[in-house]
């Protein structure tokens, strides 16, 4: 939509075969693309794709898998950026949490570092919306000024 609200362009869709997903997640990268990732309901793997604007007409890129062999599903997805302007990934194993996993992918949409384990154990804890991925040991700490009397 313009200024005044008028209609600028229809909606963008990424080719996608299979319609069923969940925990989708994006972030607009500062060159103006925006990189979009998804999990496959069917399979639990996880996927993404670059949008990028040419003009006033986005365009969807190649749809790529994520999801490594080890991994038994995914949930908790998370999509966000760094500095250099490359997309981060992340996702924690579907079955027990067991691993938090990242990919990191080039602002033209090229897998820069292949999905891989960043942190594992039992009972990971992560955002159950998948939003801002961070390890937490699940303990709680209060820090108290000292106060002199």
């Amino acid at each position: 939509f313009d200024a005044n609200g008028g209609l600028v362009q229809a909606e963008a869709r990424i080719a996608y075969a299979d319609q069923r997903t969940r925990g989708k997640d994006m972030i607009q990268l500062s060159g103006g693309s925006v990189l979009v990732s998804w999990i496959d309901e069917n399979t639990h793997h996880v996927h993404y794709s670059l949008l990028s604007k040419a003009g006033s007409t986005w365009t969807s890129g190649a749809v790529f898998e994520l999801t490594p062999g080890y991994q038994f599903g995914a949930i908790n997805l998370s999509v966000t950026s760094d500095h250099y302007d490359h997309g981060i990934i992340t996702w924690a194993e579907e079955l027990g949490n067991r691993t938090l996993n990242y990919a990191l992918v080039g602002p033209s949409g090229n897998m820069l570092t292949p999905p891989m384990v960043f942190l594992s154990g039992t009972g990971l804890d992560t955002n159950a919306a998948g939003q801002g991925n961070a390890p937490y040991d699940g303990q709680s700490y209060i820090s108290l000024p000292l106060l002199f009397r």
